[in-house]
């Protein structure tokens, strides 16, 4: 097996160095970024590579294209641009590129739902004295099943768990204890 020697740069490295340049990086790398750059040549020139780099791509500003979709597709050759029209993106930018058709459409939509809402209103459900009393039953029935299962459940508990189950141990364990305890004041 090969073993890395401490001046070696690992991959790990190498990243903490591009975020030391590009100043994403924490305190604590930053700093141990530069302790290594001082002590190791390869380190400060990859440092000083990274940090030049960084400098250029932030000195790149924005371009300002077309306002239109546009898709590129990589081939072997370059860059081939690529757009595309529907009807959906074509609609979108009639409405949005012009305020009044935006406005206008807004307000068609927002009176449509409005309109929507008050023709096709849910009907209360008028419910007659039998059916109540028929649900109150089932609901009674219901709950005294309930209260059984918990009843049961409360006695198991009081009478298997508690006394069977933790009650018995502890009891013998405070017994071997005494037994322990008279027996050392005995001798």
């Amino acid at each position: 097996m090969k073993r890395k020697k401490s001046f070696e740069i690992n991959d790990k490295l190498i990243d903490k160095i591009i975020s030391a340049a590009y100043g994403d990086a924490n305190i604590f790398d930053k700093l141990e970024v530069y302790f290594k750059a001082r002590n190791n040549n390869e380190v400060k020139r990859l440092l000083d590579s990274y940090r030049a780099t960084a400098e250029e791509v932030h000195q790149l500003g924005e371009e300002e294209y077309e306002d239109r979709s546009i898709h590129f597709r990589g081939t072997q050759n370059g860059i081939v641009e690529e757009s595309y029209n529907s009807f959906i993106t074509d609609f979108l930018t009639i409405i949005f590129s012009r305020s009044t058709a935006s406005l206008a459409v807004t307000i068609f939509i927002i009176a449509a739902v409005v309109a929507t809402l008050f023709v096709y209103r849910p009907q209360e459900q008028k419910y007659s004295q039998q059916e109540i009393q028929i649900a109150d039953r089932q609901t009674r029935k219901a709950l005294a099943i309930v209260g059984k299962i918990f009843n049961q459940t409360q006695s198991t508990l009081e009478k298997e768990v508690l006394s069977e189950r933790v009650a018995k141990p502890i009891r013998e364990g405070i017994g071997i204890v005494n037994y322990l305890f008279n027996q050392g004041t005995k001798q």
